[in-house]
Protein backbone atom coordinates (compact mmCIF):
# COMPACT_ATOMS: atom_id res chain seq x y z
CA UNK A 1 0.00 0.00 0.00
CA UNK A 2 0.89 3.24 -0.61
CA UNK A 3 2.04 5.81 2.31
CA UNK A 4 0.34 8.74 0.86
CA UNK A 5 -2.62 6.58 0.32
CA UNK A 6 -2.87 5.97 4.43
CA UNK A 7 -2.80 9.29 5.09
CA UNK A 8 -6.25 10.72 4.56
CA UNK A 9 -5.91 14.24 3.71
CA UNK A 10 -3.52 12.96 0.24
CA UNK A 11 -5.11 12.06 -2.86
CA UNK A 12 -2.79 9.47 -4.56
CA UNK A 13 0.86 9.65 -5.52
CA UNK A 14 0.69 11.16 -9.11
CA UNK A 15 2.83 9.45 -11.83
CA UNK A 16 5.88 11.41 -13.75
CA UNK A 17 3.62 13.01 -16.45
CA UNK A 18 0.54 13.83 -14.22
CA UNK A 19 0.05 17.45 -12.71
CA UNK A 20 0.37 17.92 -9.26
CA UNK A 21 -2.55 20.06 -7.60
CA UNK A 22 -2.86 22.98 -5.51
CA UNK A 23 -3.67 21.26 -2.40
CA UNK A 24 -0.77 18.52 -2.98
CA UNK A 25 1.39 21.96 -4.10
CA UNK A 26 0.13 23.32 -0.29
CA UNK A 27 0.87 20.03 1.48
CA UNK A 28 4.16 18.93 0.10
CA UNK A 29 5.68 22.85 0.20
CA UNK A 30 5.89 22.56 3.96
CA UNK A 31 9.43 20.88 4.43
CA UNK A 32 7.99 18.94 7.87
CA UNK A 33 6.00 17.52 6.36
CA UNK A 34 7.82 15.98 3.45
CA UNK A 35 10.36 14.63 5.79
CA UNK A 36 7.47 12.96 7.99
CA UNK A 37 6.41 11.26 5.04
CA UNK A 38 10.41 10.45 4.57
CA UNK A 39 10.85 8.69 7.47
CA UNK A 40 7.74 6.57 7.45
CA UNK A 41 8.73 5.08 3.79
CA UNK A 42 9.34 1.51 3.88
CA UNK A 43 10.05 0.38 0.56
CA UNK A 44 12.49 2.14 -1.99
CA UNK A 45 8.63 2.24 -4.41
CA UNK A 46 7.84 4.89 -2.10
CA UNK A 47 10.78 6.87 -2.15
CA UNK A 48 10.99 7.28 -5.80
CA UNK A 49 7.77 8.49 -5.54
CA UNK A 50 8.29 10.92 -2.75
CA UNK A 51 10.85 12.11 -4.91
CA UNK A 52 9.06 12.82 -7.96
CA UNK A 53 6.62 14.95 -6.15
CA UNK A 54 9.83 16.77 -4.45
CA UNK A 55 10.62 17.66 -7.79
CA UNK A 56 7.69 18.90 -8.79
CA UNK A 57 7.20 20.52 -5.69
CA UNK A 58 10.58 22.69 -5.88
CA UNK A 59 11.55 20.87 -2.39
CA UNK A 60 14.20 18.85 -3.52
CA UNK A 61 16.18 22.10 -3.34
CA UNK A 62 15.01 22.63 0.33
CA UNK A 63 18.30 21.28 2.21
CA UNK A 64 16.20 19.56 4.92
CA UNK A 65 13.77 17.57 2.81
CA UNK A 66 16.78 16.91 0.57
CA UNK A 67 19.14 15.53 3.48
CA UNK A 68 16.35 13.76 4.47
CA UNK A 69 15.61 11.95 1.08
CA UNK A 70 19.33 11.21 0.88
CA UNK A 71 19.42 9.47 4.02
CA UNK A 72 16.15 7.24 3.38
CA UNK A 73 18.02 5.88 0.41
CA UNK A 74 21.13 5.67 1.65
CA UNK A 75 19.93 3.70 4.67
CA UNK A 76 18.32 0.78 2.70
CA UNK A 77 20.77 -2.34 2.92
CA UNK A 78 20.64 -2.44 -0.97
CA UNK A 79 22.94 -1.67 -3.44
CA UNK A 80 20.62 -0.16 -5.92
CA UNK A 81 19.56 2.42 -3.34
CA UNK A 82 23.05 3.29 -2.44
CA UNK A 83 23.56 3.82 -6.33
CA UNK A 84 20.85 6.03 -6.56
CA UNK A 85 21.83 8.22 -3.35
CA UNK A 86 24.89 8.49 -5.03
CA UNK A 87 23.03 9.66 -8.63
CA UNK A 88 20.94 11.98 -6.47
CA UNK A 89 24.14 13.50 -4.68
CA UNK A 90 25.90 14.02 -7.72
CA UNK A 91 23.12 15.61 -9.76
CA UNK A 92 20.98 18.13 -7.41
CA UNK A 93 22.06 20.85 -7.60
CA UNK A 94 21.96 22.00 -3.80
CA UNK A 95 24.73 23.00 -1.42
CA UNK A 96 26.41 20.22 0.41
CA UNK A 97 26.52 20.27 4.04
CA UNK A 98 28.69 17.98 6.66
CA UNK A 99 25.06 15.66 7.15
CA UNK A 100 25.02 14.76 4.04
CA UNK A 101 28.54 14.41 2.74
CA UNK A 102 28.45 11.96 6.43
CA UNK A 103 25.30 10.35 5.34
CA UNK A 104 27.09 9.03 2.14
CA UNK A 105 30.71 8.23 4.16
CA UNK A 106 29.05 6.26 6.63
CA UNK A 107 26.83 4.59 4.18
CA UNK A 108 29.87 3.01 1.83
CA UNK A 109 31.20 2.48 5.11
CA UNK A 110 28.04 -0.25 6.47
CA UNK A 111 27.88 -1.59 2.60
CA UNK A 112 31.88 -2.71 2.81
CA UNK A 113 32.88 -0.39 0.41
CA UNK A 114 35.74 1.52 2.65
CA UNK A 115 38.10 3.17 0.07
CA UNK A 116 34.63 5.07 -1.81
CA UNK A 117 34.02 6.12 1.61
CA UNK A 118 37.01 7.95 1.57
CA UNK A 119 37.11 9.75 -1.31
CA UNK A 120 33.64 10.77 -0.40
CA UNK A 121 35.52 12.72 2.64
CA UNK A 122 38.09 13.88 -0.21
CA UNK A 123 35.22 15.69 -1.97
CA UNK A 124 34.04 16.78 1.42
CA UNK A 125 37.81 18.56 1.78
CA UNK A 126 38.01 19.99 -1.46
CA UNK A 127 33.48 21.52 -1.52
CA UNK A 128 33.87 25.12 -2.42
CA UNK A 129 31.79 26.01 0.24
CA UNK A 130 33.93 25.38 2.86
CA UNK A 131 32.12 22.44 4.18
CA UNK A 132 33.78 21.10 7.52
CA UNK A 133 33.37 17.28 9.26
CA UNK A 134 31.70 17.30 12.11
CA UNK A 135 32.08 14.42 15.26
CA UNK A 136 30.25 11.65 13.06
CA UNK A 137 32.30 12.70 10.23
CA UNK A 138 35.58 11.47 11.35
CA UNK A 139 33.81 8.23 13.08
CA UNK A 140 32.95 7.08 9.89
CA UNK A 141 35.97 8.23 7.95
CA UNK A 142 38.26 6.40 10.73
CA UNK A 143 36.53 3.55 10.48
CA UNK A 144 36.84 3.12 6.58
CA UNK A 145 40.50 3.35 7.32
CA UNK A 146 40.84 0.82 9.43
CA UNK A 147 38.87 -1.66 7.13
CA UNK A 148 41.09 -0.86 4.39
CA UNK A 149 44.45 -0.37 6.25
CA UNK A 150 44.50 2.90 5.42
CA UNK A 151 47.57 3.85 7.40
CA UNK A 152 48.39 6.72 5.63
CA UNK A 153 45.01 8.31 5.17
CA UNK A 154 44.22 7.81 8.54
CA UNK A 155 46.70 10.10 9.51
CA UNK A 156 45.75 12.47 7.63
CA UNK A 157 42.24 12.48 8.58
CA UNK A 158 43.83 12.81 12.69
CA UNK A 159 46.33 15.27 11.11
CA UNK A 160 43.10 17.51 9.55
CA UNK A 161 40.96 16.80 12.65
CA UNK A 162 43.23 18.33 15.34
CA UNK A 163 44.12 21.44 13.17
CA UNK A 164 39.90 22.55 13.31
CA UNK A 165 39.28 24.84 15.52
CA UNK A 166 35.96 23.63 17.39
CA UNK A 167 35.99 20.60 19.69
CA UNK A 168 35.55 17.04 18.38
CA UNK A 169 33.66 15.04 21.19
CA UNK A 170 34.14 11.07 22.22
CA UNK A 171 32.75 9.47 19.17
CA UNK A 172 36.11 10.47 17.22
CA UNK A 173 38.04 9.97 19.68
CA UNK A 174 36.88 6.68 20.29
CA UNK A 175 37.16 5.65 16.56
CA UNK A 176 40.68 7.02 15.77
CA UNK A 177 42.12 4.80 18.93
CA UNK A 178 40.17 2.37 17.25
CA UNK A 179 41.69 2.44 14.05
CA UNK A 180 45.18 3.14 15.73
CA UNK A 181 44.92 -0.36 16.89
CA UNK A 182 43.34 -2.33 14.21
CA UNK A 183 46.33 -1.10 12.16
CA UNK A 184 49.27 -1.72 14.90
CA UNK A 185 49.83 1.45 15.79
CA UNK A 186 48.49 2.52 18.87
CA UNK A 187 51.58 1.62 20.85
CA UNK A 188 53.25 4.11 18.93
CA UNK A 189 51.13 7.18 19.01
CA UNK A 190 49.14 6.27 22.03
CA UNK A 191 51.24 9.39 24.46
CA UNK A 192 50.88 11.46 21.62
CA UNK A 193 46.99 10.67 21.62
CA UNK A 194 47.62 11.44 25.25
CA UNK A 195 48.82 14.74 25.03
CA UNK A 196 46.22 15.95 22.54
CA UNK A 197 43.55 14.75 24.67
CA UNK A 198 44.25 16.73 27.33
CA UNK A 199 44.80 19.80 25.50
CA UNK A 200 41.27 19.39 23.70
CA UNK A 201 39.74 18.73 27.32
CA UNK A 202 38.25 15.39 26.34
CA UNK A 203 35.79 14.09 28.31
CA UNK A 204 37.23 10.00 28.33
CA UNK A 205 34.85 7.38 28.36
CA UNK A 206 35.81 3.66 29.88
CA UNK A 207 36.62 2.64 26.06
CA UNK A 208 39.56 5.65 26.05
CA UNK A 209 41.10 4.98 29.28
CA UNK A 210 40.98 1.06 28.31
CA UNK A 211 42.88 1.48 25.31
CA UNK A 212 45.19 4.26 26.93
CA UNK A 213 46.01 2.10 30.05
CA UNK A 214 47.03 -0.97 28.12
CA UNK A 215 49.24 1.17 25.93
CA UNK A 216 50.77 3.06 29.16
CA UNK A 217 51.32 -0.38 30.65
CA UNK A 218 53.26 -1.51 27.24
CA UNK A 219 55.05 1.33 27.19
CA UNK A 220 56.20 1.97 31.06
CA UNK A 221 54.59 4.91 30.80
CA UNK A 222 54.15 5.05 34.52
CA UNK A 223 53.58 9.41 34.32
CA UNK A 224 50.66 9.08 32.10
CA UNK A 225 49.37 5.91 33.86
CA UNK A 226 49.09 7.33 36.87
CA UNK A 227 47.81 10.70 35.49
CA UNK A 228 45.09 7.77 34.17
CA UNK A 229 44.25 6.10 37.39
CA UNK A 230 43.48 9.30 39.21
CA UNK A 231 41.33 10.37 36.45
CA UNK A 232 38.92 7.10 36.64
CA UNK A 233 38.82 7.51 40.46
CA UNK A 234 37.99 11.50 40.26
CA UNK A 235 35.48 10.94 37.67
CA UNK A 236 33.85 7.75 38.57
CA UNK A 237 35.00 5.59 35.38
CA UNK A 238 34.30 1.50 35.64
CA UNK A 239 36.97 -0.53 33.78
CA UNK A 240 36.54 -4.18 33.43
CA UNK A 241 37.88 -6.38 35.83
CA UNK A 242 40.64 -7.86 33.39
CA UNK A 243 42.23 -4.56 33.47
CA UNK A 244 43.84 -5.17 37.16
CA UNK A 245 46.80 -6.20 35.57
CA UNK A 246 47.43 -2.56 34.31
CA UNK A 247 47.03 -1.03 37.38
CA UNK A 248 50.58 -0.94 38.92
CA UNK A 249 51.42 2.51 39.03
CA UNK A 250 51.74 2.62 43.15
CA UNK A 251 54.08 -0.93 42.74
CA UNK A 252 55.62 1.00 40.01
CA UNK A 253 56.05 4.26 42.44
CA UNK A 254 57.36 1.91 45.30
CA UNK A 255 60.12 0.59 43.38
CA UNK A 256 61.59 3.72 42.31
CA UNK A 257 61.16 5.09 45.93
CA UNK A 258 63.25 1.73 47.03
CA UNK A 259 65.89 2.86 44.46
CA UNK A 260 66.35 6.31 45.63
CA UNK A 261 66.65 5.39 48.96
CA UNK A 262 69.20 2.61 48.43
CA UNK A 263 71.14 4.92 45.90
CA UNK A 264 70.39 3.44 43.04
CA UNK A 265 70.62 5.11 39.68
CA UNK A 266 69.69 3.64 36.02
CA UNK A 267 70.46 5.36 32.46
CA UNK A 268 67.57 6.53 30.84
CA UNK A 269 66.26 3.71 28.09
CA UNK A 270 68.34 1.45 30.07
CA UNK A 271 67.42 -1.47 32.55
CA UNK A 272 69.41 -3.38 35.04
CA UNK A 273 69.49 -6.70 36.36
CA UNK A 274 71.41 -8.59 39.22
CA UNK A 275 73.17 -11.55 39.10
CA UNK A 276 75.34 -13.25 41.71
CA UNK A 277 76.04 -9.74 42.91
CA UNK A 278 76.60 -8.49 39.98
CA UNK A 279 74.69 -5.64 37.99
CA UNK A 280 74.08 -6.29 34.45
CA UNK A 281 72.73 -3.54 32.09
CA UNK A 282 70.84 -3.76 28.71
CA UNK A 283 68.57 -2.03 26.74
CA UNK A 284 65.17 -2.91 26.08
CA UNK A 285 64.26 -3.99 22.84
CA UNK A 286 67.90 -4.40 22.32
CA UNK A 287 68.70 -7.45 19.51
CA UNK A 288 72.62 -6.16 18.60
CA UNK A 289 74.09 -8.67 20.55
CA UNK A 290 74.87 -11.90 18.65
CA UNK A 291 73.17 -14.66 21.03
CA UNK A 292 70.14 -12.07 21.29
CA UNK A 293 67.80 -14.69 20.62
CA UNK A 294 68.77 -17.01 23.00
CA UNK A 295 68.85 -14.17 26.24
CA UNK A 296 65.35 -13.43 24.97
CA UNK A 297 64.31 -17.43 25.28
CA UNK A 298 66.20 -17.60 29.11
CA UNK A 299 64.20 -14.19 30.21
CA UNK A 300 61.18 -15.74 28.84
CA UNK A 301 62.12 -19.42 31.06
CA UNK A 302 63.01 -16.70 34.24
CA UNK A 303 59.78 -15.50 33.60
CA UNK A 304 57.99 -17.97 34.17
CA UNK A 305 59.48 -19.31 36.92
CA UNK A 306 58.39 -15.64 38.49
CA UNK A 307 54.83 -16.95 37.96
CA UNK A 308 55.43 -20.24 39.52
CA UNK A 309 56.56 -18.50 42.72
CA UNK A 310 53.72 -16.34 42.69
CA UNK A 311 55.75 -13.21 41.37
CA UNK A 312 54.06 -11.09 38.78
CA UNK A 313 56.79 -9.97 36.11
CA UNK A 314 54.70 -7.33 34.55
CA UNK A 315 56.20 -8.44 31.24
CA UNK A 316 54.09 -8.23 27.97
CA UNK A 317 54.81 -10.70 24.89
CA UNK A 318 54.99 -8.18 21.97
CA UNK A 319 55.99 -10.59 19.05
CA UNK A 320 55.55 -14.17 20.42
CA UNK A 321 55.56 -15.40 17.00
CA UNK A 322 58.77 -14.70 16.51
CA UNK A 323 59.98 -16.09 19.85
CA UNK A 324 61.13 -12.49 21.24
CA UNK A 325 59.53 -11.48 24.69
CA UNK A 326 59.73 -7.39 25.29
CA UNK A 327 58.60 -5.81 28.64
CA UNK A 328 58.18 -3.25 30.91
CA UNK A 329 61.22 -4.19 32.31
CA UNK A 330 62.26 -1.35 34.45
CA UNK A 331 59.60 -2.73 37.35
CA UNK A 332 60.85 -6.63 36.37
CA UNK A 333 64.31 -5.98 36.93
CA UNK A 334 64.14 -3.59 39.35
CA UNK A 335 62.28 -6.37 41.32
CA UNK A 336 64.36 -8.85 40.29
CA UNK A 337 67.50 -6.48 41.78
CA UNK A 338 65.45 -4.93 45.48
CA UNK A 339 63.88 -8.55 46.39
CA UNK A 340 66.61 -10.82 45.38
CA UNK A 341 65.05 -13.43 43.60
CA UNK A 342 66.72 -16.37 42.71
CA UNK A 343 66.55 -18.15 39.46
CA UNK A 344 66.86 -21.51 38.92
CA UNK A 345 68.35 -20.15 35.43
CA UNK A 346 70.24 -17.72 35.69
CA UNK A 347 73.41 -18.79 35.61
CA UNK A 348 73.10 -19.43 32.21
CA UNK A 349 73.10 -16.03 31.66
CA UNK A 350 76.68 -15.54 32.55
CA UNK A 351 78.86 -14.49 29.30
CA UNK A 352 76.22 -13.09 27.25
Amino acid sequence: MSIVSSTPYLSPIPSKTTAVNSQQKQQLSKPDHAIFLLQNCKTSKELIQLHTLLIKTSLIKEKHAFGRLLLSFASFDNLGTLNYAQKLFDTVDIPRNSFMYTTMIKAYVNSGNPKEAFSFYSRMLCDQNYVYPNDFTFTYVFSACSKFNGVFEGKQAHAQMIKYPFEFGVHSWNSLLDFYGKVGEVGIVALELFKEMQVAKVKMDEVIVTTLLSACARLGALDQGRWLHMYIDKHGIKVDAHLSTVNRWEISGKLRREMKVRGMQKNPGCSSIELNGAVHEFVSRDHSHPQSQVIYELLHILTNHMVQDDHDPMMTIMAENQGIWLSNVDEAAVEAGVNGLQFKHANLLRGY
